[in-house]
């Protein structure tokens, strides 16, 4: 039996509307608002994996992604980013 929450769809009116929250506020920041490299420099002091993606290099939108043009942890900072876009789109 499912729960009165989940038969109504008011879980899924709420999840729906929470998620448009969320957009809504991070669309009104700014990168400077928003950015995690500071954090990103403290919790990877050791730079994991460095030499692996030193190897990657590609051009989005006109720009040069790899770690030599924007430095180690913009550069993982841009694959969190995208990801988050494409997650929060996903759901």
């Amino acid at each position: 039996m499912k729960h009165k929450y989940f038969k109504n769809g008011f879980f899924y009116i709420f999840v729906a509307l929470a998620i448009m929250a969320l957009l809504f506020f991070s669309s009104s920041q700014t990168y400077e608002q928003q950015t995690t490299v500071p954090l990103l420099e403290k919790l990877l002091k050791s730079q994991p994996f460095k030499s692996d993606f030193e190897k990657v290099s590609f051009l989005y939108a006109g720009s040069n992604i790899s770690v030599a043009a924007l430095g180690y942890s913009k550069f993982i900072e841009f694959f969190i980013r995208k990801s988050a876009h494409f997650g929060i789109y996903f759901l």
